[in-house]
């Protein structure tokens, strides 16, 4: 009996949390992925099974896609995760450093405890905690010594990081896989290059050098580079907008969205919030 989904996508997703950071020398960092997963979410996956009903919205993302397709994903898919039975219980962010923690439950909220800069004056080291909302709005808190700032901790319901469970997840005849929607799916990879499809538009950061007149003592006579974050140069999409590839675009910076594909970096916006071309 073969499983087909009704209105989502299945997609495989053979590692869902990326456990290696790789520089564009080649260096290599591992890193833990338990540990703010929404940042280590894979956004690259296979398609394995397309939905037999498909909103007339999502038709024509859908029309481009096959079983076999390599697509880009939101990192919602996998970053998309619940906190045990009780959505109070907060969960370390935070690998163990001596002077900062960080916990989040599945509400949104945050608890931080953390270690103030030494003050001449004062003896030993001050420390602070604080507790917000998911909008990050201040709640309570405490400032004092380390102790004090323990006990104030306390009242806080603390789990571990595998007291969760991931919301997408589906599995299948001893198969691992993700449900997502259509909507879910921004680019499909074509000849080795990645396609937009559905609203985004994906650009390649632009980069320029910084004039040496504007370069401190320390950097004179180095090459010095500003990433912008409100422009683009598109490898695909926005052809409804009458955009080109190549072309170089401006956007709000609020709404760029950063996404790393096979360890490259792209910024992807939606076509109705471009708001200009350089020319």
């Amino acid at each position: 009996m073969i499983y087909k989904p009704l209105n989502q996508v299945l997609l495989s997703i053979p590692q869902a949390l990326t456990d290696q950071l790789i520089t564009d020398s080649g260096l290599v960092f591992y890193i833990d992925p338990s540990y703010r997963k929404e940042w280590q979410a894979s956004v690259t996956a296979t398609i394995a099974a397309l939905p037999l009903k498909v909103n007339p919205k999502d038709k024509h993302i859908f029309d481009q896609l096959s079983v076999g397709d390599t697509v880009g994903v939101s990192y919602r898919i996998v970053a998309d995760f619940s906190f045990g039975s009780d959505a109070g219980q907060f969960m370390q962010t935070t690998e163990d450093n001596p002077h900062v923690r960080e916990f989040v439950n599945g509400r949104g909220e945050w608890v931080k405890v953390y270690a103030l800069p030494k003050r001449s004056g004062l003896p030993g080291i001050m420390w602070a905690g604080t507790y917000t909302d998911r909008y990050m709005q201040f709640i309570d808190g405490v400032q004092g010594d380390e102790e004090s700032v323990e006990r104030w901790l306390s009242q806080f319901p603390l789990g571990k990081t595998d007291r969760y469970s991931f919301n997408n997840f589906f599995e299948y005849q001893k198969n691992n896989y993700w449900k997502a929607d259509l909507d879910d799916i921004f680019a499909i990879k074509k000849k080795g290059q990645w396609v937009a499809i559905g609203n985004r538009v994906i650009c390649k950061p632009v980069e320029e050098l910084v004039p040496e007149k504007f370069l401190i003592d320390e950097h004179k006579g180095h090459k010095v580079k500003i990433r912008h974050q409100d422009r683009g140069r598109i490898i695909s999409g926005g052809k409804k907008k009458g955009l080109k590839k190549d072309q170089i675009i401006s956007f709000d910076p609020r709404h760029l969205e950063r996404y790393t594909f096979e360890n490259k970096e792209y910024y992807l916006i939606n076509e109705n919030l471009v708001t200009g071309i350089w020319n």
